[in-house]
């Protein structure tokens, strides 16, 4: 029988001997990215271009979305977390939306001017709120 404990809990002696133990274990529980589905401000898309299969959208964020926003990192646009691809501007974040993503959500049918729902990754914020908490 299968123990209740989350999985970070067991430690290698627990698992049978021919279990695999994955390195990557602490991300494959978190997902990749770490955020809430909290709405952290409105966004205004400025640009949308398709480059290849994907289709490359640059969000006008506010200012306390960018100042935790890395590129690499996570950004929730409308619910959907995605990779920063790019920060092209002060104040603007870059997602690519590969086509699994525009097929399965309403991402795909953006356009210039419209507004979306951000949320910025919880590290980010967590490491601001440190760093403010320091001064």
């Amino acid at each position: 029988m299968r123990s209740a404990a989350p999985l970070f809990w067991l430690t290698a002696a627990n698992l049978p001997t021919a279990a695999t133990i994955p390195v990557n274990i602490a991300a494959d529980l978190m997902g990749g990215h770490i955020v809430q589905g909290h709405v952290d401000g409105v966004a205004t898309v400025e640009r949308v271009a398709e480059q290849g299969d994907a289709l490359l959208v640059d969000v006008r964020v506010p200012d306390d979305v960018r100042e935790t926003t890395i590129l690499h990192g996570a950004v929730t646009v409308d619910g959907v977390s995605l990779t920063v691809n790019a920060l092209p501007r002060p104040g603007v974040v870059q997602v690519s939306l590969v086509p699994f993503t525009r097929e399965h959500t309403t991402l795909g049918k953006l356009k210039q001017g419209d507004r979306v729902h951000v949320e910025a990754d919880v590290l980010g914020k967590y490491v601001r709120q440190l760093c403010r908490s320091a001064q």
